[in-house]
């Protein structure tokens, strides 16, 4: 997996890429959010739309980096999710817990609303 960092003020975009697997890059995705946190970047979009492919681990990594986040008074919400992502959120019932946009500019503006 491939992660691209952008941080405009308090917010920040991940584009992710390739497969989200147990190990490797997956595992640096909450150490990203808590480093992202900690540099007051409290609103965070993760953009999921070149993700091909995540096993538990790679959903596991997800449900840390929201939870680092949330304990730590900040919000994330995942943008371009595909059909098959989507479908992957719905059976592990992820989908109730990460606000989902259908484009990263709904996700941004609704970031910048917490405001």
């Amino acid at each position: 997996m491939r992660v691209e960092e952008r941080v405009t003020g308090e917010l920040a975009v991940l584009s992710l890429s390739g497969s989200m697997l147990t190990g490797g890059p997956s595992v640096m995705l909450a150490k990203m959010v808590r480093s992202l946190l900690d540099r007051r970047c409290h609103h965070i979009v993760i953009d999921v739309g070149h993700v091909h492919y995540a096993d538990s681990g790679g959903l596991g990594a997800l449900v840390e980096a929201f939870t680092a986040a949330r304990n730590r008074g900040g919000t994330i919400e995942m943008s371009n999710a595909t059909r098959r992502f989507k479908d992957l959120l719905i059976a592990t019932r992820l989908l109730l817990v990460f606000d989902c946009a259908d484009e990263e500019d709904e996700a941004i503006e609704s970031r910048t609303a917490v405001n």
